[in-house]
């Protein structure tokens, strides 16, 4: 088999933006070191971390926020889809003045809505972006019915991962 060299066309591609209609669609690129399933296990090791280190026997207050932000870092450095979306920067948006919320004045509510925008930026990271609120349901209630069986779905995973390594 023989190896080529990229063109000279497809390099340039991938080193200057993308316009589309005049909106910069770089955002939605990930790096295969993105998906990777040590990213994924330091991120989850960073918030699993930063909850037991903030949250254990402490008053819920300024600690929430940087939970929260930690748990949004996570999100956007594992993939960045949401931003290629007028929705997913709204949420982005949202979660962001969220923070400031939570460290102002942490309360309940607050709290359930930066869950509610961390979920909805999963989601568009997921699925991309839905015009429709009964779309958007629908997710929402498909997520809640059938998200606890990723435990074990991701669970096979590491498990056959750890099999190659062994």
């Amino acid at each position: 088999m023989q190896h080529t060299r990229p063109s000279a066309a497809a390099l340039a591609h991938l080193l200057y933006p993308v316009k589309l209609m005049g909106f910069d669609m770089t955002f939605g690129i990930t790096h295969a070191w993105r998906r990777s399933y040590a990213v994924l296990f330091l991120g989850t090791l960073g918030v699993v971390a930063s909850a037991d280190v903030l949250l254990y026997s402490h008053r819920l207050g300024w600690n929430a926020a940087l939970v929260a932000a930690v748990m949004l870092a996570v999100l956007a450095v594992r993939d960045t889809t949401f931003l290629a979306h007028a929705g997913g920067r709204i949420a982005w948006a949202a979660a962001a003045g969220l923070l400031l919320a939570l460290f102002e004045q942490p309360t309940w509510l607050n709290i359930a809505f930066m869950l509610l925008c961390l979920s909805a930026l999963a989601l568009i990271n997921r699925h991309g972006w839905e015009g429709d609120v009964v779309r958007w349901v629908g997710r929402f209630v498909r997520w809640i019915a059938t998200g606890w069986a990723r435990l074990f779905l991701d669970n096979g995973v590491a498990v056959r991962w750890l099999h190659q390594v062994v």
